[in-house]
């Protein structure tokens, strides 16, 4: 007899075999739909992170910068660490308990995320003072002071607002990333990631500023939970109505929650050393927007660099480890380590050396962010290289190993109080790329202790030579006749802007620039061997598009 199901999931039932796609075609076609965005999402989000930035005052771009620091981090305080934890176990859940148990797992989080933003809601209220107070710190503009001490009632529930949508928007797309939705999840990610910085740039440019920001802020995310509450909709009615597997000894629930309990932990300390936390503490608001405007545009590179694997390893990993496949396990962390070294190493150059250029061309005003952004660059993409690890050590549920390795981002609170005050924003850098770095680090070294898995060291050091011949070729150039000249500040604390020819031909020079660095890395990988012959069959099983172009060149 079965065992009866744990209360509020349903009534399991005995094995019987599910039936579904093949793992590597559900991998290959999500892949195919991430990549799809990558373009528009890069163009809008450059667009709008570079005009909006140079549009708003420097004081504007840091007061928006600081409400949505705050934003974030109330959004952590009501995490909790389930979303990731739904990713991980709705598959299972419907496995064992069917429709039902995935409905009242989405109606017993949806409720816990309500109750916990209902208590944000009244500390805030409680100490609204203090956050009015905290938006006006270091403010010199009469203008922006006037707007927020008019407004600051709208700003307080804009925020509230922001905190409740994001809270219910996760629940929805980390259901969708569970079914390797990336159809609905890219429709939604258009509303997200290219109307909302198109609407952004919009709203700056015909004059509304700060308020008309903020109010973007509120309805893009509005709309957007909206679609991603209806787009699960349509995923739960496509769900098995009666379990496939055995409940017995399963302990979902508990499961669960460690692993929610264990996410939380992590993003409590990934948070240590995120954007967010450093620009609350971070003195002046200059210097919040400088950096935000470097971390901007290193960021928005490096999630078009990522956006193939967002939201596929977690579900990747957490069934091979379900069919307990070991010789897949290590194929696949070797074809992942190949694809985030092939792409992020080299990135880290390109971006390193181009940084200072980049800031300078498309905003000079920032230009004190460029070393942060050198450092952001550099440790962010090696970071995202070595990430595999991570997700195995989440989805195989091995929480020792993953709580040491979280733990070690403690560090950053001494490091923090140290290195920020006495160096300012490239300090601010250092702590955001090195501890996430160092603790990545540590996940990676017991996962290749604990797991059947080789880091493609041979691989990574051709990887290393083409892109140590491209820097040798960008070095000279970038440092040389194509750096970017900085005339300085007006009166008003502009920066001055170089005539409009000028401007235009080192924007050319840096982007041919980058694109021969890319030609020059290409063909030493070449060169020096390029894809393994197992690597060379595996592409071409997947039915990329181009892929047989891409055999031929690599």
């Amino acid at each position: 007899m079965s065992r009866p199901a744990d209360p509020g999931l349903g009534t399991p039932v005995a094995d019987s075999p599910p039936v579904e796609a093949t793992l590597s075609g559900q991998v290959s076609r999500a892949m195919l739909w991430n990549a799809g965005w990558q373009g528009a999402k890069l163009l809008a989000g450059f667009l709008s992170a570079i005009v909006v930035a140079n549009l708003l005052s420097k004081e504007s771009y840091g007061t928006v910068t600081r409400i949505g620091a705050l934003a974030g981090t109330f959004g952590l305080i009501a995490d909790f660490g389930v979303e990731r934890g739904l990713a991980k176990f709705l598959p299972e859940i419907e496995g064992r308990y069917g429709r039902a148990g995935v409905r009242n797992t989405l109606l017993i989080v949806l409720a816990q995320k309500l109750l916990v933003v209902a208590i944000i809601v009244l500390f805030a209220l409680i100490f609204r003072a203090e956050l009015f107070a905290y938006w006006q710190r270091d403010l010199k503009e009469p203008e922006l002071i006037a707007v927020l001490l008019h407004y600051q009632w709208a700003f307080f529930w804009a925020l509230m607002a922001l905190v409740l949508l994001g809270a219910v928007y996760d629940v929805f797309m980390q259901t969708l990333t569970a079914y390797f939705k990336q159809r609905a999840s890219g429709a939604i990610a258009f509303v997200v990631q290219i109307i909302s910085p198109l609407l952004r740039l919009a709203v700056v440019a015909v004059g509304w500023g700060v308020l008309g920001f903020v109010g973007v802020l509120v309805t893009i995310p509005l709309v957007a939970t909206a679609l991603a509450a209806w787009q699960t909709t349509r995923v739960r009615h496509e769900l098995a109505v009666a379990p496939t597997l055995d409940a017995r000894g399963a302990r979902v629930p508990q499961r669960l929650v460690r692993y929610s309990a264990l996410s939380y932990w992590q993003q409590l300390t990934e948070f240590l050393y995120s954007l967010d936390f450093i620009l609350i503490l971070l003195p002046g608001v200059g210097a919040v927007a400088s950096l935000k405007f470097a971390h901007s545009l290193i960021n928005q590179a490096l999630g078009a660099l990522w956006s193939p694997l967002a939201g596929i390893q977690i579900p990747l990993f957490a069934r091979l480890q379900a069919r307990g496949d070991s010789r897949q396990l290590g194929e696949a962390y070797a074809i992942l380590c190949k694809f985030l070294a092939a792409v992020m190493i080299p990135a880290a150059v390109g971006l390193a050396l181009l940084a200072y250029n980049l800031l300078a061309l498309l905003g000079p005003k920032y230009i004190e962010g460029a070393g942060a952004a050198q450092i952001l660059a550099v440790c962010l993409c090696l970071d995202a290289a070595i990430s595999v690890p991570l997700a195995i050590l989440m989805a195989y549920e091995r929480y020792r190993p993953m709580l040491i390795a979280r733990t070690c981002a403690l560090v950053a609170i001494p490091l923090v109080v140290v290195l920020v005050p006495r160096y300012g924003i490239v300090g601010a850098a250092l702590i955001m790329g090195g501890v996430r770095l160092f603790c990545d680090g540590v996940a990676m070294a017991f996962a290749l202790r604990d797991f059947p898995i080789r880091y493609p060291l041979r691989f990574v050091a051709r990887v290393v030579a083409a892109a140590g011949a491209m820097a040798l070729v960008l070095a000279p150039l970038a440092f040389g006749p194509l750096r970017v000249p900085f005339l300085g500040f007006d009166d008003a604390g502009e920066a001055l802007k170089l005539p409009l020819e000028q401007l235009a031909l080192y924007l050319l020079g840096n982007a041919l620039l980058g694109g021969v660095g890319v030609l020059v890395y290409l063909g030493v990988f070449r060169l020096t061997g390029g894809l393994d012959p197992a690597d060379r069959r595996r592409i071409g099983e997947l039915r990329l598009p181009l892929a047989s172009k891409i055999l031929r060149f690599l």
